[in-house]
């Protein structure tokens, strides 16, 4: 079994969920549990992030079928078109390198730093990943992509999967999922 699923931290409502999802860390996260209980934590996340950041400063970008982000009327929610939905990040991703080398910056932060057009973050949300991958084989190479090469140029992920159906999710993915933790 992956070396991030043996000791899974559980996070409840409670917790201050900005404190363990943090720009300044270079992570992705799986959030692991029930279908609505993970839909329900990941609203309270994004939620969070909307509170905290400027629109001008993150892009939340939502791919789930659950009513549970139904409020985010801004943003941007996709289940349908999730293919071409990753493959346009990968495009945004590697214009961003291109942007990056052209800066002599190697990270969004450096690049901002020293240019005068900033470029936000970009959070992903994924509800119910292990279901996706199901249903949509074709994703699983743009999204190993973007989990492994992404994070310098801004895109933080934030995925769930409902624990019993993890073997879905191959080591590759989720080697590349930093932070895992049990919703509680």
């Amino acid at each position: 079994m992956n070396k991030n699923l043996e000791n899974l931290k559980t996070i409840n409502e409670k917790e201050e969920l900005t404190t363990c999802f943090s720009f300044s860390e270079n992570e992705h996260f799986l959030l692991v549990g029930p279908y609505l209980d993970t839909a329900k934590m990941m609203r309270k996340i994004a939620l969070d992030f909307t509170r905290k950041y400027d629109p001008s400063n993150l892009k939340i970008l939502i791919i789930s079928n659950t009513s549970e982000f139904s409020d985010f009327k801004d943003l941007d929610k996709s289940r349908l078109n999730t293919c071409k939905l990753l493959d346009d990040l990968c495009s945004s991703m590697e214009n961003r390198y291109i942007e990056f080398m052209n800066m002599k910056a190697r990270s969004i932060d450096e690049y901002n730093e020293v240019s005068i057009k900033k470029l936000p973050y970009c959070l992903v949300f994924i509800h119910n990943l292990n279901e996706l991958l199901l249903a949509y084989k074709k994703i699983r190479t743009p999204l190993i992509k973007l989990l492994q090469k992404s994070r310098a140029a801004g895109f933080r992920f934030i995925v769930s999967s409902e624990e019993e159906t993890l073997k879905v999710l191959k080591s590759e993915i989720l080697d590349c999922l930093n932070r895992i933790f049990k919703v509680d």
